[in-house]
């Protein structure tokens, strides 16, 4: 039935693998974030290849992959309310999960050091460093606010323990190819490079022994990583690449080569009417989302509207500009659609009619959909229809679907 949120298995399975293989070749530890998924079930899939632990941003969201029996889960996210961070302290010694903080504030610090303290609970700390995206995290520059936050996360120790840094390139969703994108992975590498230093210098000799740990990873910039852009950074803390979206394809990250990462998430419609200027689709705002991108980057379009799925992921053989192809492979190997989502109802697609040779939809026909974002698609859904290669459909439950608390 339609609308439904579809993963393609066999490309989830081939990006997860792709990314472990990729970061071990350049030393990382895999600690992928969970906020695109919310799924138990891909969790333990990148468990099996590799990961040494999780990423999440809201209490709630990473409370339900800790009683998911997972073994470390850092929390991305500034949490400021004792009640939320008492419900993670339970959670984790249930399950007997390691746990670990970002903070970038002095308040921050000692709300988490009352809270520890009066509960008698011990947790890991990073620093949270603003690269450029200018959202949250210690300006590089403020030395003065790095020594504060040392000084004051030392002397909460040992209820407190300072491990190293944590960054999040996001403005790396605003660059226009794969060389800005490694040029803001390389820049962001070198600067925790130099914060790090200054904290190891303004840290006392039993903090300093602690600083291995150097988080980082936005997709975009993940996609990019190679040894000039992984000097500094221990952890890799992506994502979306499990699935991917219509930033990798206008930014021309994707191409037929089995090394390339997959588009493995789409929404599945159905076309419920035609007139003369748009077909009309049973996937609207409620299902897509209306995000035009990351960070508020903005899309023309609300999605790439496919008729086969193989011309998505450039398998489906058809020649360059192939009227048959939903998907105008050029030699560059970049793809532009030739339908597209031009508008949002609450419950409706609004898809531009083109003249033929482009591909002609009728009332019944199945489409297939590439959003702007993936991320808020898997938020709006309580399960995932998983494709498998054999045919067979499974439904993987979006465990942490909703949970923004």
């Amino acid at each position: 039935e339609t609308p439904a949120v579809a993963v393609l298995h066999e490309h989830l399975e081939h990006n997860i693998k792709l990314h472990a293989h990729r970061c071990q070749e350049l030393g990382l530890l895999v600690q992928p974030h969970v906020k695109t998924h919310k799924c138990v079930h891909v969790a333990k899939l990148q468990l099996d290849e590799g990961a040494v632990g999780f990423t999440c941003s809201k209490a709630d969201e990473g409370i339900t992959f800790i009683r998911a029996g997972l073994p470390a889960v850092t929390f991305a996210y500034p949490i400021l309310d004792p009640r939320k961070l008492r419900r993670i302290f339970a959670a984790a010694t249930d399950g007997q999960c390691k746990v670990t903080f970002v903070v970038d504030s002095a308040e921050l610090v000692q709300v988490l050091a009352d809270t520890c303290q009066a509960d008698s609970f011990r947790c890991n700390v990073l620093l949270k460093v603003d690269t450029g995206l200018h959202r949250v995290g210690v300006s590089p520059a403020n030395t003065a606010q790095l020594r504060v936050l040392v000084e004051q996360l030392a002397s909460a120790s040992p209820h407190l323990q300072l491990v190293g840094l944590y960054s999040h390139a996001g403005h790396a969703y605003g660059c226009r190819d794969a060389a800005e994108l490694a040029a803001v992975a390389q820049a962001e590498d070198a600067t925790l490079g130099q914060v790090l230093a200054a904290v190891k210098a303004m840290a006392p000799a039993a903090v300093r022994e602690q600083l291995r740990v150097v988080c980082a990873g936005s997709t975009p910039t993940a996609l990019a990583l190679s040894k000039t852009t992984t000097r500094h950074v221990t952890h890799c803390t992506a994502g979306n690449y499990v699935f991917l979206d219509l930033l990798a394809v206008r930014k021309g990250l994707l191409n037929p080569s089995s090394s390339s990462f997959r588009i493995a998430l789409v929404v599945c419609a159905t076309v419920l009417s035609v007139n003369s200027l748009y077909y009309i689709c049973d996937a609207g705002s409620k299902v897509l989302s209306s995000d035009g991108g990351a960070h508020g980057s903005a899309a023309g379009d609300y999605g790439h509207v496919h008729t086969n799925l193989a011309c998505i992921n450039f398998a489906c053989g058809h020649k360059d500009d192939s009227p048959e192809c939903s998907n105008n492979i050029t030699n560059s190997g970049s793809s532009t659609p030739q339908l597209r989502l031009a508008k949002l109802s609450e419950e409706h697609g609004w898809i531009t009619r083109l003249p033929s040779p482009s591909p002609q939809l009728h009332i019944g026909s199945r489409i297939f959909i590439v959003p702007n974002h993936s991320c808020p698609v898997v938020n709006l859904t309580d399960t995932l229809t998983v494709l498998m290669a054999d045919g067979t459909i499974e439904q993987w439950k979006v465990d942490a679907r909703g949970l923004v608390l």
